[in-house]
């Protein structure tokens, strides 16, 4: 067999003789007669006018030739089809054709060619229609919940379809025909509603065409006798949403027997029910943006957002609807077929939910299995009631009830009787409703019996899901599985709940424990496993022993819902059920973990666990004390204990931290955005290890989306949540959701008053005095939910626009700093839910309680105030106590706080008075602070902050991972050696043992950081501190005596001018190296110079009559006094970064540490000074020139007791009289007139300013002028 090309031929080609003798001489001979000319072949084709695809046909040709032979066969054809053939070379064509579409004509032309001296050809055609095999079947049923009638129906199979509509009486029938390719493709009917109905969109996903050829009998008609699920109804609508809710529809009848597994008869009934009140009653419609029937239960959050509203608007009717769907022929069925056989009992929607086994005998007895097991005396089947006869009570469930005297008492429940009703059926299981005659034994008490209905799957054994070896050993894979009953006995090990296997080929099990001997089997549909557990690892002694079959009852996507049955011992539970996990490998960072983790997949129990890159983690709308953090393939989180409660975190060296649980998500597998997990949870016991105290598998469902939208049945968790509203003008109040209320969907708690709520398109609804009140998510964010509070006839308004904070916004571990400034005060805090914590400050670490005060503010509370300022005055005691702090937060900007630090003032321990200081700052968690990963930190650096005093700090950061740092009151030869790494948003310097930075980087200064230092001290945790300053790279910058000459204005931060914002420098004619340093009013004591690229201020003195010189070699007449030392050390864009270090000296020259600053300051070449500044007027001494010599002016401020300041000028002998400040200006009572005294702009120079005095309400004018100079004139 070869494939044809589009022209196929063989040649023939003709042999020629020779001999070995002479040639004869050539002789005269007669004229040749003239040769004949040669005559055409003649060729036909056998009629063939139809033919099979893909089965094989022959055309036969005949062909002739008068003078000669037929020397060649070439065939072709107009198809571009990809024919198989055989026989091209002779006349007799084999032709195959590919699997077509569409019946296809295809023409073939055979052309011979003769042997003749010239060659002559002859051709012939012949046509085949190719046709394409088909199979069709009749389908006939009604579209119905109630009859829908004149629906546009379409019945299809893979590329095939066929419309037709149904009648008034909502019946249709249609003849599907489809190519053989399509036949393993599953059968669809989709039935869409016209005019009012045009929102009814059902479907309905019937077996393989071939498969509902063989239903249809000798006749081709399918009907609901032969296939149920030709009515194409809210019920198989229902079922084909729970097929196709994870994407995808199955495409043959295997995959359909494994999408039914996972399809759950009660939610089906629940779902189908939906849409009939949609359907059938006027009152209710489809929820904004849902369009059809379908879209409805596509979503179980969609229908779960629904049902709630039909609950709301008439609780009776979904119980009602379902009676009417079970008591409808044309939705429900009973059984086909002997029910006979061996089944499993069970809801599959839950892993967790209990199963029974049921073994249904030809002679009507059976068995079945619960927690122990009975024998079934007699069973029968009515109609579509299937009833069971015991001979003994079922043991159902053992637990254990609390008296009122707290002691336990075990509660064991029995089934002594059930029936069954038969509501549907497919190829994999029935559809019943369960009733159970139950009671209870409390103690020796029987009590009084009760009737359970229930609707459940009744599935065969021998449909569940096949296990292979193939499937158990491939890849050396690892199998978890955790079994649930009812048993309740609590396990002694609870590390034992899960169980680690490896199937092996030769029938053996690797297990995770070293003292059991394990083999596995398949039988029928079952994973047969024997066990032999030994008393210990040297196997000699049995100490328990059995087989355990496992039925795989729903498929997941890395595993499967497993019931098993291991009747070996009676005290152990006959029944148990759970999840059969195959581990895979796996990609565990931060992105993966951060998001949404949605428990419990295949529980019942709904909930959402949030994972923020930052390690804090929300259930709900509530923070969590836990954290959590990455370990291997292991998410997990921890809880901290710090001096008996409860923490966020804490740092673990300190004493009064611990960790004090672990919650272990170790993950097996990530598929289609579940993980599969094992969680351990682990606490610390009483002797202070960790021992386990439960084990599990549960699945998750991950979405990286952490946005929150919408108030729904999950969010806000069931039980309380407390959230904190902070309204337009910053308050905080506190809110409690209830979920467990019964009349509604929870109680709302807001200032006290409570209100009872339902969920309506994603909002709360209350009413207060009848009118309707909403609550809207309209943004969300890590810590809060942007909100708005509205009557609903009204809509959202400014007024109405609130943060719901998901916890008290400063609970937790968080930085309160005015980073608007390089040294800004900083404020640790570490509070608690319970209203308990520390705050840290630059002093010290303090114990403090908060609480939100009537007004909305947070009121944070030292336990004992702490002295932060003493002065011993005459024997007059005066102390300045920090009792707390009051923060506000901003209404527009939630990470602004506004903050007032409050102090107590006592004199000889009585208190007097308090001050208060206000500052606004910026509220910091760990993730706010500058991401470090990328950073440099390798060469030296120069920092500044106010921690012990003033002090720089010189610091040089090694590739190793090591340090050193010399400040500004270290001994000359004394270097302090460190450890360094970055971790997280922090620069971690460890010093000794004890003692840890943790540097949060708050701006970025192109040349350096503002950072602020959390200080612990393990050893002593109450000189633990936190202060705020400035990193800058030492790129050591060299200035020219002319680059510092010129009027310097400092900054405190990047946008804020100092308090102190002036210098301005001259140079001097009397040396070239001098340099005269004045600040506006006042000329220094430090004068300057400029040596080697360094400017050094210093004083010298003469000892003997303490006159002051700028610069002289050390002698006994001239003394170095003090002296400080300026290093540029980075500048960028002309912001310079000056360090001064400043230092006495005694007689002996001795040298004494004063303080280290750094300064932030740009420089303009001009001195001119425009107006007078406040640090201007704090103090100067200045001389007016008289002609009786000078005239002193002299500037003080200082503060009272309250913390007050206060001006007074004192002009010659005159006495001192107060004044105000303001807009550059003095003002003061002279001479019984309110006067005014103001810089005259640009008067200032090395030696003095002009100032001007007039009377209020005149102008400064020249009579006016008054110059002043900082040395009495000659």
């Amino acid at each position: 067999m070869i494939v044809a090309p589009m022209v196929f031929s063989i040649a023939l080609t003709a042999c020629g003789g020779g001999s070995d003798d002479p040639a004869p001489s050539p002789s005269p001979s007669p004229s040749p007669d003239p040769t004949p000319e040669n005559q055409a072949p003649t060729v036909s084709i056998a009629e063939l006018e139809e033919a099979k695809e893909q089965e094989a046909f022959t055309l036969t040709a005949t062909a002739t030739d008068s003078d000669g032979d037929i020397a060649k066969y070439e065939w072709s054809t107009d198809s571009s089809l990809d024919f198989t053939l055989a026989g091209a070379d002779t006349n007799e064509l084999t032709v195959t054709s590919p699997d077509i579409s569409a019946d296809t004509p295809v023409t073939f032309k055979l052309t011979v060619t003769d042997n003749g001296t010239t060659a002559k050809t002859a051709s012939a055609e012949q046509t085949v229609l190719i046709k394409r095999k088909i199979s069709s079947v009749t389908i006939t049923g009604i579209v119905t919940d109630e009859p829908i009638a004149n629906a546009n129906i379409t019945v299809a199979a893979g590329e095939s379809s066929v419309q037709t509509q149904s009648g008034s009486d909502g019946k249709y029938t249609a003849e599907l025909i489809v190519d053989e390719s399509e036949v393993t493709d599953l059968v669809q009917i989709k039935a869409q509603g016209t005019g009012e109905q045009n929102q009814v969109e059902f479907w309905s996903l019937l077996n393989s065409v071939e498969t509902v050829i063989e239903q249809a009998g000798d006749d081709g008609i399918l009907q609901r006798e032969e296939n149920f699920s030709v009515n194409v109804t809210n019920v198989t609508t229902a079922e084909y949403a729970l097929i196709s809710r994870d994407g995808e529809i199955p495409n043959d009848d295997e995959a359909l027997k494994t999408a039914l597994l996972n399809v759950d008869a009660d939610e089906k009934l629940q779902l189908a029910t939906l849409i009939k009140v949609v359907v059938d009653n006027p009152e209710f419609s489809l929820p904004e943006g849902v369009n059809n029937t379908l879209e409805l239960v596509a979503s179980a959050e969609t229908a779960e957002a629904f049902e709630a509203e039909v609950n709301e608007k008439d609780p009776t009717i979904i119980e009602e609807t379902k009676k009417e769907i079970k008591e409808d022929t044309d939705l429900v069925t009973g059984p086909s077929g002997s029910l006979v056989g061996e089944y499993i009992l069970q809801s599959p929607r839950y892993y967790n939910n209990l199963a029974y086994h049921l073994s249904l005998k030809e002679d009507s007895t059976g068995v079945i299995h619960g927690i122990d097991q009975q024998v079934i005396s007699n069973w029968t089947l009515d109609g579509n009631k299937l009833s069971l006869e015991f001979t003994n009570a079922l043991k159902k469930s053992v637990s254990e009830t609390t008296l009122e005297d707290q002691s336990t008492q075990r509660v064991e429940t029995f089934v002594s009787g059930m029936s069954m009703v038969v509501l549907g059926e497919n190829e994999v299981f029935r559809s019943v409703e369960v009733t159970e005659t139950t009671y209870q034994m409390i103690g020796e008490v029987e009590q009084t019996p009760e009737t359970v209905t229930y609707i459940s799957n009744l599935t065969s054994k021998m449909q569940t899901a096949e296990p292979t070896a193939e499937m158990l050993t491939a890849g050396d894979a690892t199998w978890y599985i955790d079994l649930d009953d009812r048993d309740f006995t609590l396990n002694d090990k609870p590390e034992d709940e899960v169980s680690k296997l490896i199937f092996n080929l030769d029938g053996t099990i690797t297990s995770d424990k070293a003292n059991e001997e394990i083999t596995w089997i398949i039988e029928d549909r079952a994973l047969v496993i024997s066990y032999k557990g030994f008393v210990d690892e040297t196997k000699q002694e049995v100490e328990f022993q059995g087989t355990v079959s496992i039925w795989l009852t729903k498929v997941l996507d890395a595993g499967y819902q497993v019931v098993t049955l291991d009747p070996s011992d009676e005290e152990w539970p006959n029944t148990e059920y759970g999840l059969f996990i195959k581990s895979a490998d796996v990609t565990v960072n931060e992105t993966t973990m951060s998001g949404r983790w949605h428990g419990f997949y295949g529980l019942n129990q709904s909930y959402y666990m949030d994972l923020y890159p930052d390690g804090s983690l929300y259930f709900g709308l509530e923070r969590s004390d836990y954290v959590w953090d990455i370990d291997g393939t292991t998410m997990v989180r921890k809880v901290y204990m710090q001096n008996g409660h409860r923490v966020e975190s804490c740092f673990e060296e300190r004493d009064d931290c611990s960790l004090v649980g672990l919650t272990n998500h170790e993950i097996l597998a990530m598929v289609n955005n579940r993980y599969y997990i094992k969680r351990t949870f682990l606490w610390m016991n009483q002797e202070g290890i960790m021992e386990v105290s439960q084990v599990g598998l549960f699945i998750f469902e991950y979405n990286s989306d952490l946005s929150i939208t919408s108030f729904d049945q999950v969010l806000p968790n069931y039980g309380d949540t407390y959230v904190w509203m902070q309204d337009a003008s910053g308050n905080l109040v506190l809110v409690q959701i209830n979920r467990d209320s019964e009349e509604s969907d929870g109680v709302i708690t807001i200032a006290n008053q409570e209100y009872a709520f339902n969920f309506a398109d994603g909002t709360i609804v209350y009413e207060v005095e009848g009118v309707k009140y909403v609550l809207e998510i309209t943004a969300s964010s890590q810590e809060y939910l942007a909100v708005c509070l509205y009557v609903e006839s009204e809509g959202c308004t400014d007024e109405g626009k609130a943060k719901l904070w998901k916890q008290m916004p400063l609970m937790g571990n968080s930085i309160i700093n005015n980073s608007d400034l390089y040294v800004g005060e900083a404020v640790g805090l570490s509070l608690d839910r319970w209203g308990n914590g520390k705050l840290k400050t630059a002093m010290t670490e303090h114990d403090v309680y908060w609480y939100v005060a009537p007004e909305g503010v947070i009121e944070i509370n030292l336990q004992s105030p702490s002295t932060i300022y003493s002065n011993n005055n005459n024997g007059v005691m005066t102390e300045h106590k920090l009792t707390g702090y009051h923060v506000k937060l901003d209404a527009s900007d939630a990470m602004k706080v506004s903050v007032t630090k409050r102090v107590d003032v006592y004199t000889d321990d009585s208190m007097t008075g308090d001050m208060h200081h206000d500052f606004m700052a910026k509220l910091y968690y760990e993730r706010d602070f500058l991401d470090l990963s990328g950073v440099d930190f390798v060469g030296k650096w120069v920092a500044y902050d106010q921690a012990d005093g003033n002090q720089i700090s010189r610091v040089e950061f090694k590739a190793d991972g090591t340090g050193t740092v010399k400040s500004t009151f270290d001994e000359p030869d004394e270097n302090s050696d460190f450890t360094w790494s970055v971790m997280g948003n922090a620069l971690q310097l460890q010093f000794g043992d004890t003692e840890y930075d943790n540097l949060h980087m708050t701006k970025d200064l192109a040349v350096g950081y503002q950072f602020v230092d959390n200080f612990t001290d393990v050893g002593d945790v109450y000189s633990s501190q936190i202060v705020a300053g400035i990193l800058i790279k030492d790129t050591a910058p060299t200035l020219s005596k002319a680059d510092y000459q010129g009027r310097w204005l400092y900054f405190d931060g990047t946008e804020q001018t100092s308090g102190q914002n002036g210098t301005e420098i001259y140079p001097e004619e009397e040396n070239d190296s001098y340099l005269t340093f004045v600040f506006g009013t006042v000329i220094s004591s430090y004068q300057g110079r400029y040596e080697d690229g360094q400017v050094i201020r210093a004083r010298y003195v003469n000892p003997s009559n303490n006159e002051r010189m700028r610069y002289c070699e050390p002698s006994d007449t001239c003394v170095l006094q003090g002296e400080m030392r300026y290093q540029m050390v980075a500048e960028h864009e002309g912001r310079y970064f000056w360090a001064r270090e400043f230092s006495s000296f005694d007689t002996d020259g001795n040298e004494y540490p004063n303080s280290g600053v750094m300064f932030v300051g740009e420089r303009s070449e001009s001195t001119d000074i425009a107006t007078l500044e406040d640090y201007h007027v704090d103090f100067f001494y200045l001389h007016q020139a008289s002609d009786n010599g000078s005239i002193a002016w002299y500037s003080t401020n200082s503060t009272n007791e309250m913390g007050e300041s206060i001006h007074t000028l004192q002009i010659g002998d005159a006495e001192a009289v107060p004044f105000t400040f303001e807009n550059g200006q003095m003002h003061l009572i002279l001479d019984g007139q309110d006067t005014i005294i103001e810089l005259v702009p640009g008067s200032n120079n090395k030696d003095g300013l002009t100032l001007c005095k007039y009377i209020k309400g005149d102008q400064c004018t020249e009579q006016g002028h008054i110059p002043l100079f900082f040395s009495p004139p000659n």
